[in-house]
C-alpha cells in the first residue's frame, strides 16, 4: 500500500509533482520512514523520482520559477530545498 501526498501543479498545468512512499520496502523502511518526490505528465501518465535516498521529502510546491520547493530531513534536521524539474 503506497501513501501518495501533497499534489501540486505545475505553472503550465502540465504536470503534478506529488510526494509518496514508492520504494519503502526495498529501502527497508517502514511506510512512514521514506518519502520521495515523484512527478507525472498528465498527458500521458509518465512518473519519475525527483528525489533519492531515504529523507523524508514533504509538502513540495511548483514555484512560479519552474523549480520545486520542498522540506527535507536529508540533513537529519528539516530544510527548505529546491531541485530542477524535470521536463
Amino acid at each position: 500500500e503506497l501513501d501518495c501526498d501533497h499534489p501540486s501543479f505545475s505553472p503550465d498545468g502540465a504536470r503534478i509533482v506529488f510526494s509518496s512512499n514508492r520504494g519503502f520496502q526495498e529501502a527497508r523502511k517502514t511506510r512512514p520512514e521514506l518519502l520521495q518526490l515523484h512527478v507525472v505528465k498528465i498527458a500521458d501518465g509518465s512518473m519519475r523520482a525527483v528525489t533519492r535516498g531515504d529523507a523524508l521529502n514533504v509538502t513540495p510546491e511548483w514555484g512560479s520559477d519552474g523549480f520545486i520547493y520542498f522540506a527535507s530531513n536529508r540533513d537529519k534536521s528539516f530544510d527548505i530545498f529546491r531541485v530542477s524539474a524535470p521536463p
